[in-house]
């Protein structure tokens, strides 16, 4: 997602990364969004949801940091 915003990576790219995520077991309510986010139409659908979903990813981390921690 980091590269898509340096115009290295395309956004049918963040929507196919998301997709990844899902399937590896990682699929809070907004990462879900941006991985069923038409690939036709990526150019105008991922940047609305990518915030939502680089959001819930920060607090996914912070969770598994701290059960880590405890």
């Amino acid at each position: 997602m980091a590269l898509w915003h340096l115009d290295e990576a395309k956004d049918t790219d963040v929507v196919l990364a998301a997709c990844s995520l899902v399937t590896a077991g990682i699929d809070g309510p907004a990462v879900s969004a941006l991985a069923g986010a038409s690939l036709k139409h990526a150019w105008e659908e991922m940047p609305l949801l990518l915030g939502d979903a680089l959001a819930e990813l920060d607090e996914l981390v912070l969770a598994e940091a701290r059960r880590l921690t405890s």
